[in-house]
Order: C-alpha cells, then sequence, then structure tokens
C-alpha cells in the first residue's frame, strides 16, 4: 500500500511589513508558545480569515494526523490515522478548563496572530526546528500542502500494530501479586466454615511484654498534673 502522509504549509508575516517570510513544510507539527516570557500567551485564532477565538495558554500545537503521535500526544491530543485529511489545534496549558484539542479539516486555512496589544510575543518552530521569534502583529499561516508525502505499509493494519507495539495503546500491565504472596487468581480458593481460605494461618506476632502490670508506657499524659 502507498498511503500519502498530509503535510502542512507555514509562512510568517512580519508586522508592519506585512510581507510573508519563507514557507516552511512541516510533517509532525507547528509549535507557538511563549518562550522564556514569564507572561501567558495570547493569540488570536482565525480560520479562512474569520475569527474563531482568542487563546490565553502557553501556547498550541497545530499538527498533522502524522504527528498526532508526538508533541501532540503528549499534551493531551488524539490519535489520527494518518490518511485521515486533518489538522489537530491542541492547546498546551490551557488557561480555561473548557478548552479541548479538535480536529478540523485541513481544507481550512488557519492563521495564528499574537495581537498587537498583547504583553509579549513569543516563538514558533516547525517540526522542531527553525525557531522563529514573533513580534507584537505578527501571523502565522498554516495551511495543507499540496505535495502529499507517499509512505509504505506492508499491511492494512500496521499502524495499529504500531502504536500498539511502540505506545503500548491499550495495553495493560500484568497482576501484581497480592500482599501474601498468592496469584490474584487464587483468591477464590475453597474457604472454610469461619470463611478463611483453607490451609491459611494467621499472622503470628511476635511481640514480648512484660507483665503489664510492670510495664512502663509514656503516653504523654500524667494524670498528677491533671487539672480536672
Amino acid at each position: 500500500m502507498l498511503p500519502c502522509n498530509n503535510l502542512v504549509d507555514c509562512s510568517v508575516t512580519s508586522n508592519p511589513t506585512k510581507i510573508e517570510g519563507e514557507t516552511h513544510e512541516v510533517l509532525n507539527e507547528l509549535v507557538i508558545d511563549r518562550g522564556p516570557s514569564s507572561y501567558i500567551s495570547s493569540l488570536d485564532l482565525y480560520a479562512n480569515d474569520s475569527l474563531v477565538t482568542r487563546i490565553s495558554a502557553d501556547g498550541i500545537i497545530l499538527s498533522t494526523p502524522t504527528g498526532s503521535t508526538a508533541y501532540s500526544l503528549s499534551a493531551g491530543g488524539s490519535l489520527v490515522h494518518p490518511e485521515i485529511p486533518a489538522i489537530l489545534l491542541t492547546p498546551i496549558c490551557p488557561h480555561t478548563l473548557s478548552f479541548r484539542p479538535m480536529i478540523l479539516n485541513d481544507s481550512m486555512e488557519l492563521k495564528v496572530s499574537v495581537p498587537t496589544k498583547g504583553r509579549g510575543g513569543g516563538f514558533v518552530s516547525f517540526d522542531g526546528k527553525g525557531r522563529i521569534q514573533l513580534g507584537l502583529g505578527d501571523e502565522v499561516v498554516v495551511r495543507a500542502s499540496k505535495y502529499p508525502f507517499p509512505t509504505v505499509l506492508s499491511q492494512p493494519m500496521e499502524w495499529f500494530d504500531a502504536i500498539s507495539r511502540t505506545l503500548r495503546w491499550n495495553t495493560r500491565a500484568a497482576d501484581q501479586k497480592d500482599w501474601a504472596g498468592r496469584d490474584a487468581d487464587d483468591k477464590d480458593d475453597e474457604l472454610d466454615e469461619d470463611g478463611a481460605a483453607k490451609g491459611s494461618k494467621e499472622p503470628e506476632f511476635d511481640i514480648d511484654f512484660e507483665d503489664e502490670m510492670d510495664s512502663v508506657r509514656d503516653s504523654g499524659y500524667s494524670g498528677s498534673s491533671s487539672t480536672a
């Protein structure tokens, strides 16, 4: 099989020149973050030139389905099959509980803008490379590439096998032994008339005390000093 993995083209437009810079082809993800700034990022997200929302977070990840198993997954994004034509929007530490990852149609042209009256700028990187500083008013445009990236699959289910093997998707660890050293499956052994497992012994405690009348136990309380 020769499925095609989607790429996205990304470009940065600087303010105030409004000149679109070099186009970067991204296979996994585009990351916009606040960098070393102590302020939370404020970013305006547009889809087809219409304002969608203002983002307050440490940053955002815009990833391809191929990149859904990378940084986006670590930030809480979904796993997406590589043949689905989509762009994933995953916030990084958002300031609102309701801001959840979204899967968008890759036919949309997305634009992320740094507000001109924001507290600070940010940084953008492309597949972890080419880090560029963003100033107030700068924009990052993201659109699906016209040239998808073909890959070779030996079988149709290889993607599911890969995430199960490398990410241990939906895999449970082996059952641990209980405190007595018995397997968990042995808990259903036959019980005697007292309700205890047959052949089991009560735990023995080897603690030596002197005669209770002669032993001294300091509880921190003295009756002679009581004012009651």
